[in-house]
């Protein structure tokens, strides 16, 4: 199907009639009620979440108490402790991160092959269920980095390679369940894949910034969207719009309801938010956060059909989301299980999935 010439005025119409219809919303105080699940932290480590799947098994990566090596991880709650990959598979200068992972436990990510000189290089790779780390293969191109940014229930990973590390990408690539790997006809910033095989993404160059998601089947819909986070398997894209340069609303996107921007909470009148995960509830969790690095873990749910806002920072007991003023939901599974990266003063970095209190 060919592809729009330019959305630029499209999309700036969307978000403008959406941005209308936004209003702030007071945190509901009926909303659902939350207890910690899990709770995790090392002393020996400061962890920090990036992904979790519908088994609770949570994936990051974690520095060191001196912040002299940085991990990647695999945790979950059968085994009870930290699965480190702490080095490439194939040998390396550490410095590694996990930053998805599918319903069976496999994990992608990437590491570092060699640190030195000013180009450095890095290379996707993977954490099997059973624990066997091995490293993505590299398609045969000059490029030299590569990441995997995402990994379906299919085992089908998607991801970026570099010319450089720090710069942006500069080709799409997928790895397919039967070990092969090919180069994408995409724009080179591939975000998120569901289990249909949809591919959701980003353009952001000086004449164009959009969002898109491209169909098993080839057809490509773009949208308004600063961020996609999360892509759900009924196409709903999960992130934020701009309102102006400084100011997020978390919203969504589908090819069946448009742009929704979701409400942002009347007691945090200065916070941009942004959603990271969603539902087949459409439940939405996220993070509201202002300048000066105060964060809240955020809910939001429908109720007979508008959205409302759970700040679910003074939903747990004894202040655990609120002590060190940082805490961001970033997944919520069909459950309802809520993984929440948070800081806590007298233990550090901590991770939380919190599950919903039954009535």
């Amino acid at each position: 199907m060919p592809m729009p010439a330019s959305p630029a005025l499209a999309l700036l119409t969307a978000l403008a009639a959406a941005l209308l219809g936004a209003a702030p919303a007071q945190a509901a105080d009926t909303g659902p009620r939350y207890r910690v699940l899990h709770q995790l932290n090392d002393p020996a480590w400061l962890p920090s979440a990036h992904a979790m799947n519908e088994r609770d098994q949570v994936v990051g990566m974690a520095y060191s108490a001196d912040y002299s090596t940085i991990v990647g991880y695999r945790w979950s709650p059968a085994r009870g402790r930290l699965e480190q990959v702490t080095d490439f598979p194939s040998g390396g200068d550490g410095d590694v991160q996990l930053v998805a992972v599918n319903r069976q436990g496999l994990a992608v990510g990437h590491g570092t092959v060699d640190a030195g000189g000013r180009r450095g290089v890095e290379r996707a790779l993977a954490m099997r269920p059973n624990g066997r780390r091995m490293a993505l293969p590299h398609p045969g191109t000059a490029v030299q980095s590569s990441h995997a940014v995402a990994v379906n229930d299919a085992g089908v990973a998607i991801g970026q390679l570099f010319d450089e590390v720090y710069l942006p990408p500069v080709q799409a690539v997928r790895w397919n369940a039967d070990g092969s790997v090919e180069l994408l006809d995409l724009p080179p910033e591939v975000l998120r894949i569901n289990n249909h095989g949809d591919i959701a993404g980003l353009v952001n160059t000086l004449k164009e910034h959009y969002a898109f998601i491209q169909q098993a089947d080839g057809t490509q819909h773009r949208f308004a969207l600063g961020d996609v986070a999360a892509l759900t398997d009924e196409g709903t894209a999960v992130g934020f719009a701009m309102a102006n340069a400084r100011d997020k609303h978390a919203a969504l996107w589908s090819l069946a309801r448009g742009l929704e921007l979701l409400p942002r909470p009347a007691h945090l009148p200065n916070f941009s938010c942004w959603a990271n995960g969603m539902n087949r509830e459409r439940q939405v969790v996220g993070v509201c956060a202002d300048d000066v690095k105060e964060s809240r873990a955020i809910l939001w749910h429908e109720v007979n059909g508008q959205w409302e806002l759970v700040d679910l920072s003074t939903q747990v007991r004894g202040g655990l989301l609120t002590q060190g003023g940082r805490a961001e939901a970033l997944h919520i599974t069909d459950a309802g299980h809520i993984l929440v990266d948070t800081h806590v003063r007298t233990q550090g970095p901590t991770i939380v999935v919190l599950a919903p209190v039954q009535p």
